[in-house]
């Protein structure tokens, strides 16, 4: 099912429209330090914005449900077991290498790794186009996510940091061309070669947006990092797996899930962030993309490209979404999201034959 964008676009300030140079729908309707969330979600009619009213569920379904709830005991002993990942959220840097303004970088990869003519060209050469402000995001992963209107492509990178030099090195990543015709050409959302969460599919679209958040609405599913996931078993539309669990109800990455179409989330009297991220479970679902071997965990867009523009970071004190979602130690915590109320789909639920 797609998700239609008229109620976004109606409120975004004037400032933060304008012309962007791009070929597509998708490109054409972005700005440089743009959304890919708003006013046009950028994955819409991909398996991002499928309908799980109608989902089948896994025989195991409710085993898995008890045991989310248990799997973060089992790597941490900290009171926190799901939280929204935001102070350390993943930016995503939009950019028109078409621009002759736009700067130009050079990124490499470690000695060890050993990346094909393509994947070389695409993602590590002398010629990325990336802002002189841009900075990776400070969590372990070091994840940094970049759209090129220009070209139309997408850059996923994974470790990513700067050189003292001012050149840049990412320990891995991956890309998607012709981001503007998704919905028509690749509606599994995979990245065309490399990865940046284990799953290798395009993560971007998975985040949870800054626009979204202050409508109060996810408008697609939602992928987030799982304690551990289920050893030697990829689900579809997930191209692989790190999980190390050998328990059989151990949710296995890329296996969808939702909450019940009939459940009332107002009667659970969850946390406002906790809500945001159930209502969107519940209408598109969400699938564990990577693994922590710690608590759950689901990531926001870093508010640190919002804060060139405006000097205020929104998730941060001070900030309009840090003042909504009643922020904890610069983190979420969303540990009363009802994993107990999941229902999870077989393997593979809409892989085509």
């Amino acid at each position: 099912m797609s998700v239609s964008a008229s109620a976004f676009a109606a409120d975004v300030p004037a400032t933060d429209k304008g012309a962007a140079a791009g070929k597509g729908i998708g490109a054409s309707k972005l700005v440089v330090d743009g959304s890919i969330f708003c006013p046009t979600y950028i994955a819409d009619g991909t398996v991002y914005t499928r309908s799980v009213t109608n989902m089948p569920l896994a025989p195991n379904s409710a085993e898995i449900a008890k045991y989310m709830p248990t799997l973060p005991a089992k790597h941490n002993s900290k009171n926190i077991s799901t939280f929204l990942n935001v102070s350390a959220g993943v930016p995503i840097y939009i950019v028109n290498s078409k621009d002759p303004k736009t700067p130009r970088v050079t990124v490499t990869c470690p000695a060890f790794r050993k990346p094909s003519p393509s994947l070389r060209n695409v993602l590590f050469s002398n010629d990325i186009p990336l802002p002189a402000y841009a900075q990776p995001s400070p969590s372990s992963d070091g994840h940094l996510f970049l759209y090129d209107i220009g070209t139309d492509i997408i850059r996923e990178y994974f470790l990513m940091k700067k050189e003292k030099d001012g050149s840049w090195c990412a320990s891995w990543g991956g890309y998607y061309e012709h981001m503007s015709t998704l919905a028509k050409d690749n509606y599994a959302c995979q990245l065309t070669e490399g990865s940046a969460f284990v799953v290798a599919m395009i993560g971007g679209p998975g985040l949870i947006g800054i626009e979204e958040a202050r409508h109060g609405e996810i408008r697609h599913a939602v992928g987030f990092l799982v304690a551990n996931a289920r050893k030697g078993v990829v689900s579809w539309p997930a191209k692989g797996s790190d999980g190390v669990d050998t328990d059989p109800n151990a949710p296995s990455q890329g296996q969808w899930f939702r909450l019940p179409p009939s459940l009332n989330l107002d009667g659970l009297k969850l946390r406002p962030a906790t809500k945001l991220i159930a209502k969107a479970v519940q209408k598109y679902g969400g699938f564990a993309r990577d693994r922590t071997l710690g608590c759950h965990m689901f990531c926001g867009e870093s508010g640190f490209v919002e804060k060139q523009r405006t000097g205020v970071d929104p998730w941060t004190k001070g900030g309009d979404l840090y003042a909504t979602y009643k922020i904890a130690k610069n983190n979420y915590d969303v540990s009363d999201f009802p994993w107990h109320l999941t229902e999870w789909a077989p393997v593979d639920w809409g892989k085509p034959q």
